[in-house]
């Protein structure tokens, strides 16, 4: 799903293709991998607390999960888990940016301190 001719907003950007609506607040995004189900972007979070470099620095996965049922059970199952962990060795996930309105809502991106 190439992003060809498409110029993005003053709340995106594009990495390898794939437009990210996660502006203004995570900025300098860059492409760090992808897998069957979406694509992992690091970016800073301009809302961090700039005494505590370590949290500005964030993973994003960008997922669209609402092309078929089974994607949308997937996506909803490794949240459920993934919120629930709490361990060195895991990512958990801080927060997911979604659009305000269940009619614009096409991705969504859950995000990690990294």
């Amino acid at each position: 799903m190439a992003t060809t001719g498409v110029v993005p907003g003053p709340n995106t950007e594009i990495v390898r293709g794939q437009i990210f609506e996660v502006g203004p607040r995570y900025t300098n995004l860059a492409y760090i991998g992808e897998g069957a189900y979406g694509i992992v972007a690091s970016a800073t979070d301009t809302c961090a607390d700039s005494s505590d470099p370590l949290t500005s620095k964030v993973a994003i996965k960008k997922i669209s999960p609402f092309d078929h049922q089974t994607y949308c059970q997937r996506t909803l199952r490794e949240i459920k888990i993934l919120a629930q962990f709490r361990h060195e060795n895991i990512i958990d996930i801080r927060d997911i940016i979604r659009a305000p309105t269940v009619d614009e809502m096409k991705d969504m991106y859950p995000y990690q301190i990294m």
